[in-house]
């Protein structure tokens, strides 16, 4: 899931725009029911 979202870009201008790309990802993971916990 991390990897797919990261894949889709390949530049970041900033660590933190990679972070709120992590978050995100995970984020939309939990809700969808992907992660496994």
């Amino acid at each position: 899931m991390i990897r797919a979202a990261i894949k889709k870009r390949k530049v970041f201008p900033t660590d933190d725009s990679v972070r709120k790309v992590i978050y995100l990802a995970i984020k939309d993971a939990s809700k969808n029911g992907v992660c496994r916990s």
